[in-house]
């Protein structure tokens, strides 16, 4: 009953069984069957069957091609069949689905395997250690269970991406999954925040209000006096303390003690400061930005002070410190309109100059994005991926930005769900990628 009616919600177009790129006759699953009733997604399919093709003809390729095809069939069109609940978003899981993978057969990222983590997680802290290694904590069980029977974890380990092996390394003193890793001056690493069950399995998770440190010398976690929570950034600083960001200002927290002040902005209000990112300068300064304005933050002074304004007000934008000491700040969107469900997406972007402080414009993002993410690479240049693009769509592109051209340039589609990895660049200059059970490797250098 269950399929029959998948495959009525499918076939909402007139039938279209000559179009797609196997015989309809003999479709089987229900996304073969409703992609024979839908033109558009029968389209596709051709389309799709004719880029593998091409794809297979580069022999460097050909192999990852061939592998990653035998995997999207096997798993990432099955997850459209569970989605039952209404005919088009049924539908537009299987265009995206396509959509996705088209992008990366023309214009492919190539990754390497490089093994398994020891547990499967998702919404688990990652950071990288001084050492090289890469720490993962925390998270819950990887599985499709509803939200209150989540589990939140308690377990740790080290991937070496030396060895391209993962070890268990010393469990966390609080479960927590979706927790905060901040790396602090001479190698510990802060951990705050997260949910948890703090009752029966049904129950929903509660915020963890416990802090912790990891000794990567001794491999555990201690407890650490509890702080205030909430911090929209949070930032080491070259004392020793740390400078939690919340709307109002700042609390200055000393992690030997525990004792925490509260440092209060010059200028701007509560509700500009909903959204804001804080950066350490190489000046020592830190630097927030609520766009559109942005203040400094003087550990000297233990005060606040304004600075320069950016261009235009934008919402879910990136900021990324480069080698050079300038600030990036990349994409978003502004003019959002709740009532039509639209947001204008951003090409633009602007450096953040401390010598001057003023905000100047650079080049524009090949791709308008939003809630993205942007790392400096050791080569110095800025990978940017994922977020979202113009008409809510996921993005899978990635593009660089090299800070000597001030350009952005398109290098390649990743083949799945960005938005939902871990990105690390190691000390070798590639990058880690973790998905919650194994690891790949992406080489800049090689695209």
């Amino acid at each position: 009953m269950k399929q029959i009616a998948w495959v009525v919600l499918c076939l909402l177009a007139p039938a279209c069984a000559q179009a797609a790129s196997f015989d309809c006759a003999k479709a089987t699953t229900q996304v073969e069957k409703c992609i024979c009733g839908n033109p558009e997604l029968s389209r596709l399919d051709e389309e799709l069957a004719a880029a593998y093709k091409g794809a297979l003809k580069n022999a460097k390729h050909a192999q990852a091609v061939r592998q990653t095809e035998r995997e999207w069939l096997k798993s990432r069109l099955s997850t459209c069949e569970k989605v039952h609940y209404d005919s088009r978003a049924i539908s537009a899981c299987i265009q995206t689905a396509y959509e996705q993978r088209l992008a990366w057969l023309k214009f492919p990222i190539m990754t390497d395997s490089v093994g398994r983590l020891l547990a499967a997680r998702v919404g688990y802290g990652v950071t990288l250690l001084s050492d090289g290694k890469v720490l993962i904590a925390g998270g819950k069980e990887d599985n499709d269970a509803l939200y209150p029977a989540d589990v939140a974890l308690d377990s740790a380990e080290l991937y070496d991406p030396a060895t391209r092996r993962s070890t268990a390394t010393g469990n966390l003193m609080y479960a927590r999954a979706a927790p905060g890793l901040i790396s602090l001056p001479g190698g510990k690493v802060l951990v705050y925040g997260g949910y948890d069950n703090t009752g029966p399995r049904t129950d929903p998770m509660q915020d963890v209000d416990g802090v912790e440190i990891y000794d990567p010398e001794s491999g555990k976690f201690s407890k650490m006096p509890d702080l205030p929570t909430g911090y929209g950034s949070i930032v080491p600083l070259a004392n020793g303390k740390i400078l939690g960001v919340v709307p109002s200002g700042a609390d200055l927290a000393d992690l030997a003690t525990g004792r925490v002040t509260h440092v209060s902005y010059t200028t701007g209000s509560m509700f500009n400061r909903m959204e804001y990112t804080a950066r350490l300068l190489k000046n020592g300064k830190v630097l927030v930005v609520a766009s559109p304005s942005a203040e400094l933050y003087d550990p000297e002074k233990n005060a606040f002070a304004e600075t320069g304004k950016l261009s235009l007000d934008r919402q879910g934008y990136s900021v990324t410190l480069l080698k050079n000491g300038k600030v990036l700040v990349a994409g978003g969107f502004s003019n959002y309109d709740a009532s039509q469900h639209s947001v204008d997406h951003l090409r633009s972007a602007e450096l953040y100059d401390p010598a001057t402080g003023r905000f100047s414009p650079t080049g524009e993002l090949v791709t308008p994005r939003s809630g993205h993410l942007a790392f400096l690479l050791p080569n110095g240049k800025v990978m940017v991926l994922a977020g979202e693009g113009p008409g809510g769509r996921s993005e899978t592109s990635v593009e660089l930005y090299d800070p000597a051209t001030g350009r952005f340039n398109l290098v390649g589609n990743f083949d799945g769900p960005a938005n939902a990895w871990s990105f690390i660049p190691v000390k070798d200059g590639t990058v880690l990628i973790l998905d919650g059970t194994s690891a790949k490797i992406y080489d800049p250098a090689r695209q």
